[in-house]
């Protein structure tokens, strides 16, 4: 457990390595084959012998202090990089690694331009491309070095490694910086101390059940905030074993989700009420019979809103394969904060999750009130009680708190989640989504924020065609949005223009840079998409017009055909 030392965290970290170096740290799950899944992993004398030599190269380049990007794109090189940042007292920033898709490249740019790291770590395969994507975009003061290529002197393969510097790193300094959703060209970083690296442990492992027999993992992606923390450090902190899939990786489809908990162990983690949805919606019976779940302890489902019917299709569905849903732990843990700021923790575990039957037109109205009988009601189901100073609900147009009872922006650290919610009786319920961002399923069975302006940006690629563009999500399931973006298109009348290749790359385009699954594209004509008195985009325009059926699209698409 961490005392009281600036270094609580590493210091942890490193006695684990050195009482236990044989130990597998981390899991990394990948597709061999098609439909296959394999594994990647990696010791804890394996996994700090490669951040000591990342430590040192960091104080060779005297970026003590400083933000650094983390930027790998195999998870152990990542895991290492990560660690080796904290080992020598710099700033992690960890963010996706280049894949050719424009959404990321533009990303990880702004990025540096917002933090103005000076190195980036990555790999042999990508750091020359990447060295040369920062140059042209006037970072050639940016270096760039390939983590895999960390100690390949002789003494890596005898197990040495000189201990990196201690620098005087104090408690309130950065150790993480965080990048949730929002415009790409505009990020917003949260800031993660030492401090709160260290002290947020023992809440994490209370929420988790965790000790250090636990495997850990889950389907929020381990790069970003809460699934960093929680599914990679966390069991580092705890001397336990990390099971970690990428986002989009086979690992987190549905069925083969459950699948990676059953084959791999896990007895904790993290994923969202859609994962746990589509995994009792989509696995066959083929499937559940080669499933052996009773080894799974605690069951974290991270929603906003709860959903219950969720909870009981999932247990109804697996408990022939020993799946128990006393295992199952309510919490919000949204991408802007590194721990769940919300939950129902061992100690509340004696009954189900507080749910109210409340009156539709009392949201309406911004007001928790319960409903009368005969009287349109919404069941919400607590996510338990809210932890640390970083949580607020304010009211969307002027930004001032609201009282208990009554319905405000979600916040954390400051920045909007995109969730509207309500406290009662000290109880937190998520009562909806913000219009600012879309809730969307993402491809790894999570709910992602997808931003509009990016989607729209994305779309207007795809063709010289393209005019003016309105993307907004609509209602198809609980919790769940459907994107769909409206795009104008220039000489949309003539005969040779091939709208149906057009909606098929714009589809396809958007699916694959945003990880989200499949939704609508509708060609229309130009002066179609309305606009407001300033001149922009006037979105809640067109969703009206989409919802009413007063749209005439040249051409429509979705994933369930034209």
């Amino acid at each position: 457990m961490p005392g009281q030392s600036e270094y609580a965290f590493t210091d942890v970290v490193r006695a684990n390595a050195q009482a236990n170096p044989a130990k597998v740290a981390c899991v990394f799950v990948y597709e061999a084959a098609r439909g296959q899944l394999a594994a990647e992993t990696v010791t804890y004398e394996e996994l700090d012998l490669k951040a000591r030599h990342v430590a040192a190269w960091i104080a060779d380049h005297g970026l003590a202090g400083r933000p650094v990007l983390v930027a790998p794109s195999r998870g152990r090189h990542f895991a290492a990089a990560l660690l080796g940042c904290l080992y020598a007292g710099a700033t992690a920033v960890p963010v996706d690694a280049v894949d050719g898709q424009a959404h990321r490249t533009e990303r990880l740019l702004a990025v540096v331009r917002d933090c103005g790291a000076e190195l980036v770590l990555a790999e042999r395969a990508d750091a020359p491309a990447l060295t040369q994507l920062l140059a042209a975009a006037g970072h050639g003061g940016t270096v760039c070095l390939a983590v895999d290529a960390a100690g390949q002197a002789a003494g890596e393969a005898a197990g040495e490694a000189a201990d990196p510097p201690r620098t005087r790193t104090r408690p309130d300094d950065d150790a993480l910086l965080l990048y949730g959703p929002g415009p790409a060209d505009a990020p917003r970083g949260v800031r993660v101390t030492y401090r709160m690296l260290a002290e947020g442990q023992p809440w994490a492992q209370r929420v988790l059940r965790s000790s250090a027999g636990s495997r850990v993992g889950g389907l929020l992606p381990y790069r970003y905030g809460t699934g960093l923390v929680m599914h990679l450090l966390h069991p580092l902190w705890l001397g336990a074993t990390g099971v970690l899939v990428p986002a989009g990786s086979p690992g987190g489809l549905p069925s083969q989700w459950v699948e990676t908990v059953s084959s791999y162990g896990i007895t904790t983690g993290l994923t969202s009420t859609y994962g746990y949805q589509l995994a009792a919606e989509r696995t066959t019976d083929a499937e559940l019979a080669g499933l052996a779940l009773g080894h799974w302890e605690t069951a974290v489902i991270c929603a906003s809103p709860q959903q219950p019917d969720a909870r009981r299709a999932f247990g109804a569905r697996f408990a022939a394969a020993g799946f128990s849903p006393d295992a199952f732990v309510s919490c919000l843990a949204p991408p802007e904060s590194p721990f769940p700021v919300a939950a129902r923790p061992v100690a509340d575990l004696a009954g189900p999750p507080a749910a109210r039957r409340v009156a539709e037109k009392s949201l309406d109205r911004g007001e928790l009130c319960d409903a009368a009988p005969g009287e349109p009601f919404r069941t919400l189901v607590s996510v338990g009680r809210s932890v640390g100073p970083e949580l607020s609900l304010a009211a969307p147009d002027t930004g001032a708190p609201v009282p208990e009872g009554r319905v405000g922006a979600l916040r954390v650290n400051g920045l909007s989640t995109g969730d509207e919610a309500v406290r009662f009786d000290g109880e937190l319920y998520v009562s909806g989504c913000l219009r600012e961002g879309i809730k969307v399923p993402g491809r790894a069975a999570c709910v992602l924020l997808v931003h509009p302006q990016d989607v729209e940006r994305s779309a207007q690629a795809t063709s010289e065609l393209c005019m003016r563009t309105a993307a907004f999500g609509v209602p198809y399931a609980p919790g769940r949005d459907r994107l769909v973006v409206v795009q104008e298109v220039r000489d949309g009348l003539r005969h040779d223009v091939d709208l149906r290749g057009l909606g098929v790359r714009m589809l396809r385009r958007i699916t694959d840079e945003f990880e989200v699954e499949p939704g609508t594209v509708v060609l229309v004509r130009p002066g179609t998409v309305r606009r407001n008195f300033r001149g922009r985009v006037s979105r809640s325009a067109v969703r009206g017009l989409f919802l009413s059926g007063r749209l005439r699209p040249l051409y429509e698409i979705s994933s369930t055909g034209t």
